[in-house]
């Protein structure tokens, strides 16, 4: 891994760190926290070459981000839109962000379970519901602040990739190459 061509890394990946404990009950706790953004290339690795029903392993490279390995993950922006009118730090009401998603994003949501979406920084929770009419959202999701969005700012759903392994590692050139596997959506 030499170098990366300009405009390769055309991917603005969230850098989250995921903590597993257990509470005084005995239950598994996860804690995910966001870390930074950084620039990648996210391409499916020998596609042709994997079985019909294995997951697909991606490749992932980014600028080096010291300590990467398999406790972190990444969240890769799938498709997108943009918000057809502002939304406030405060705005959580089914009827304001419906109004400002579109149905495109908001009809989606009613058909699937939980998801995640990018908008600037904040990454925000769409809970769907199994009736497919109600919809909540968490604002200001996974350490993320909640914010005020413009008019037109884009939204991205997210594709959560847990890091398989760090595989190339160049911190002379300040490079990552990871093996990511993404989670069912």
């Amino acid at each position: 891994m030499a170098g990366v061509a300009a405009g390769k890394l055309r991917h603005r990946v969230a850098v989250q760190r995921v903590t597993r404990t257990i509470d005084d009950a005995g239950d598994k706790v996860e804690t995910v926290d966001t870390i930074t953004f950084r620039r990648a290339s996210v391409r499916p690795r020998n596609v042709e070459s994997q079985p019909a029903d294995a997951e697909i392993v991606y490749v992932v490279e980014m600028h080096y981000y010291e300590g990467m390995s398999a406790s972190y993950r990444l969240l890769v922006p799938q498709e997108s839109t943009t918000l057809a009118s502002a939304i406030s730090t405060v705005d959580e009401t089914q009827a304001v962000l419906a109004a400002a998603f579109g149905e495109s994003v908001w009809g989606d949501a009613r058909k699937r379970s939980d998801y995640r979406l990018l908008i600037d920084d904040e990454i925000v929770l769409v809970h769907g519901a199994h009736d497919q009419t109600t919809v909540t959202i968490e604002r200001g999701y996974e350490g993320t602040t909640a914010a005020t969005h413009a008019s037109g700012a884009a939204v991205r759903a997210l594709g959560v990739f847990n890091i398989a392994a760090p595989v190339n590692v160049d911190s002379l050139n300040r490079l990552s190459q990871l093996l990511c596997m993404k989670e069912a959506t």
